[in-house]
């Protein structure tokens, strides 16, 4: 896994190792980093009005609802996180992570608001391959690492543990552009830089993109109820990544050094 800074994101191990139990297998234990001031935050029925707005779960105070102007750098922040710590080299990426889960924490006494992943689980690949990849495979990897994150950014349950929930259309452009944010820091991609994967992106509808997404709704989805929330949602949310992608290339275009 490729960490960024410190810790990437995610609590540092201080020590990792069994513990001796009189006839019983040595469980495995460790010591890590506690991130002290960080919250879960789940959608929850906006008490005012029709909708659904984040909530930051604080044991002290109580849940609270964070500013809207607030969310989408809470989302960016969360996909760049995912990004950093995506492998390059075996097209790894975080596996299982799950909102309603409580993976992502937030820190929203912050400004701007800080995000941490608490846990891997896992890391798994959607695409092997032999030999040294070229830029073609590299890209298809990179395609699928952005469309699996862009999806499961938009899963949650109500209030965290009710009915499976579909987040609102701002999640999108905020994933994309901590997605991009944190691609332009990469170095280990080959030919393939941040500008470059937005051109070749850019000229993808969003038919091609469900072509691609269909078939991992199945195994990224975590339960045949999300499977089921995913695929009514699949073709609206791909149509959003793409007016997304197009408004951040028609800037990347008008202002080549962004």
């Amino acid at each position: 896994m490729r960490q960024k800074g410190s810790a990437g994101g995610i609590p540092r191990v201080y020590w990792l190792g069994e513990l001796p139990v009189a006839g019983e297998d040595p469980p495995v234990a460790f010591i890590g980093e506690w991130f002290g001031g960080y919250h879960e935050f789940h959608w929850s029925r906006d008490p005012v009005g029709r909708g659904i707005k984040l909530a930051v779960w604080d044991p002290q105070t109580g849940p609270r609802y964070l500013p809207d102007r607030q969310v989408p750098h809470l989302y960016s922040r969360a996909a760049e996180i995912l990004t950093d710590l995506y492998n390059a080299r075996t097209f790894t990426q975080v596996f299982p992570w799950h909102h309603a889960a409580g993976d992502f924490v937030v820190n929203d006494a912050e400004d701007p608001l800080d995000v941490r992943l608490i846990t891997v689980r896992n890391c798994i690949a959607f695409i092997g391959t032999e030999g040294p990849p070229d830029e073609d495979t590299i890209f298809q990897a990179l395609l699928l690492f952005f469309l699996v994150t862009g999806i499961r950014m938009r899963l949650d349950r109500l209030d965290g543990v009710g009915e499976p929930l579909w987040a609102p259309s701002p999640v999108v452009e905020a994933t994309t552009r901590g997605f991009f944010r944190a691609l332009g820091r990469r170095r280990d991609l080959g030919a393939i830089t941040a500008n470059g994967f937005l051109d070749r992106l850019s000229v993808w509808s969003a038919s091609d993109l469900v072509d691609i997404a269909d078939p991992l709704a199945e195994l990224i989805a975590l339960g045949a109820d999300e499977a089921a929330l995913i695929r009514t949602h699949l073709e609206p949310h791909l149509h959003e990544v793409v007016a997304g992608v197009t408004r951040l290339h028609r800037m990347a275009l008008s202002d080549p050094g962004s």
